[in-house]
């Protein structure tokens, strides 16, 4: 990476290391994509497993790898946004293949899924230790809509957090059943959620920590709403079920909570 362009980010030294870990990251997680979507009977044992994340492995490879080396090249190049956007993509895979592992029994991708969110995980805390976020907390001070996104980060993150752990609730005492999908779905919740609502709360208060991370957190957000409206239109052509039609205008409607913010955001930081 070029000086002048690591100079214009806001990083204390350079991030080749977590350049080199996220494009391993791309390289796994094309290739367990590609083995779900090839070897879908050996990789999902029933129905229930192939009916919700063979889709989702389509989802990877047309949405997140694209994004996610889309974010690489432009951060390389010193654009900002892109770094936001680099550490909210991490945030996605994280959240992705936390959902694989507690949903899948082990089997021949298990070490691989569980690579990509050890992967997923330390290269965002490299990036954060990296990040100067006092410098691009000042950055983004009174550039952004503070408190739109600390609001949405923060109500988005109760409402899911709530549901996953009233639904794991549920199952735990025996007053409801959860497949392995939904399993894995609110695990993922439970384990992510959280930082939207500190984010959340941080940036509404104008918190150098919420300034910084608000952003990644709100495009990690807006990702997987539109992730969700992808998987809804590619499952049945991949499995053959019905369109959830009324599935996917109801996620559109909510994914605008976090679209419009979004849009606004990158408004204001594009282009780099």
């Amino acid at each position: 990476m070029k000086l002048s362009a690591h100079a214009a980010l806001p990083l204390k030294n350079s991030p080749r290391l977590i350049y080199s870990g996220s494009l391993l990251i791309v390289l796994l997680m094309s290739g367990v994509s590609a083995a779900g979507l090839l070897y879908r009977e050996q990789v999902y044992p029933d129905k229930t497993l192939l009916n919700a994340f063979l889709p989702n492995d389509a989802v990877n490879l047309l949405l997140g790898l694209p994004v996610l080396l889309t974010c690489l090249i432009l951060s390389r190049r010193g654009c900002q946004a892109a770094l936001l956007g680099w550490a909210g993509v991490l945030l996605f895979v994280l959240y992705n293949y936390i959902s694989y592992l507690f949903a899948l029994p082990p089997g021949p991708l298990f070490l691989f899924h569980l690579a990509l969110v050890m992967l997923s995980l330390y290269n965002l805390m490299q990036l954060l230790l990296k990040t100067d976020i006092d410098l691009l907390a000042a950055r983004l001070t009174h550039v952004l809509p503070e408190k739109l996104i600390g609001g949405v980060l923060a109500a988005l993150g109760l409402l899911f957090f709530a549901r996953a752990f009233a639904m794991l609730s549920l199952a735990l005492t025996g007053s409801g059943t959860l497949n392995p999908a939904e399993l894995g779905v609110n695990m993922a919740d439970i384990l992510i959620t959280p930082a939207w609502v500190i984010g959340g709360v941080q940036s509404w208060r104008r918190q150098a920590w919420g300034l910084a991370a608000a952003p990644a957190l709100l495009f990690q957000a807006a990702l997987l709403f539109l992730a969700l409206v992808l998987f809804l239109l590619l499952q049945p052509w991949l499995t053959g079920l019905p369109f959830a039609a009324v599935d996917a205008g109801v996620v559109a409607v909510m994914g605008l909570v976090c679209w419009v913010p979004c849009g606004l955001m990158l408004r204001k930081l594009l282009p780099c």
